[in-house]
């Protein structure tokens, strides 16, 4: 990609790893590991014609289906 000077790397990550939630430790820290993993990598090779783009998925909620 690098050296095309074009592609684009996609992180999936969550809304947790910016707002950690008590409880869920083992969930948020490495969705934060991720997200700084990403945020670094934009700054490093941006330049190069590269995207980089976490995506923060929603929760999903239990519904009543009738």
């Amino acid at each position: 990609m690098i050296l095309r000077r074009n592609g684009v790397i996609l992180s999936i990550s969550a809304g947790l790893a910016e707002n950690p939630s008590s409880g869920f430790i083992s969930y948020c820290a490495p969705k934060f590991g991720l997200e700084g993993l990403t945020r670094s990598l934009v700054t490093e090779k941006e330049s190069h014609g590269l995207r980089l783009n976490p995506l923060h998925p929603g929760g999903v909620c239990e519904t009543q289906m009738g």
